[in-house]
């Protein structure tokens, strides 16, 4: 009378992307959480590998002492790599590395590769409100501003 449970085999080692409840989401090397409390008891997880911001929302099941864990893609889009802002999944981040929650509940993002700061209201909207913008210029390492050649001429 032997129960082999294999349906839990593996579930730790599994890379991906998928949202559900609780263990059945996967997560490629989530790298910084912010919690919330209100209106819901929610937590917010950088994806890295994924490029996204995900969300689990801790619902307590009525009647019982069970907690659900639901998890949703927030905003960006998964293994889609980018600088974009948007609403949702209209976003794109890339490598998205840390993140913080003001108490209005605006996400603040930052990102490993372009050095910038996002931010994502609670509806979804993703705006850049810091860092340099411009692909060029995060690449050289050079600064976005205007070069000082045409003042410094006249000496």
């Amino acid at each position: 009378h032997h129960h082999h449970h294999h349906h839990h085999h593996g579930i730790m080692s599994t890379h991906g992307h998928r949202d559900g409840e609780g263990s059945a989401a996967m997560f490629r090397s989530p790298s910084s959480v912010a919690y919330t409390y209100y209106p819901n008891e929610e937590i917010y997880v950088c994806d890295m590998r994924n490029h996204v911001i995900r969300k689990i929302t801790v619902a307590k099941g009525y009647g019982s002492s069970q907690t659900v864990n639901n998890v949703t893609t927030f905003a960006g889009k998964p293994n889609r790599p980018g600088h974009r802002d948007g609403s949702g999944s209209m976003a794109l981040f890339w490598n998205p590395v840390g993140i913080t929650l003001d108490r209005n509940n605006n996400l603040y993002i930052t990102e490993r590769q372009g050095h910038l700061v996002r931010k994502v209201n609670p509806s979804g909207e993703v705006t850049t409100i810091a860092g340099d913008t411009s692909w060029a210029s995060s690449i050289s390492g050079l600064s976005s501003r205007p070069s000082p050649s045409s003042s410094s001429s006249s000496s």
